[in-house]
């Protein structure tokens, strides 16, 4: 993913834009990433309502067109 793409929470069961991609885990992120660690990017995203969030990659997945 980069930075601008749609993406799509399925706990949260919300959308979102990427912000920002980071490689290393930002300090306020849950610690569940470490038991996932082939996890290689971490991402600073906007939810549809407006909160700002950081998750690991396996959180999310890139919206394709079509799929809102």
């Amino acid at each position: 993913m980069k930075v601008g793409d749609l993406i799509y929470d399925a706990s949260l069961g919300r959308s979102g834009i990427v912000l920002e991609i980071m490689d290393e885990p930002p300090e306020d992120l849950n610690s569940c990433w470490y038991s996932h660690r082939d996890t290689i990017a971490f991402y600073m995203l906007m939810y549809d309502d407006g909160h700002i969030d950081n998750v690991c990659d396996y959180e999310v997945k890139p919206l394709k067109e079509g799929d809102l």
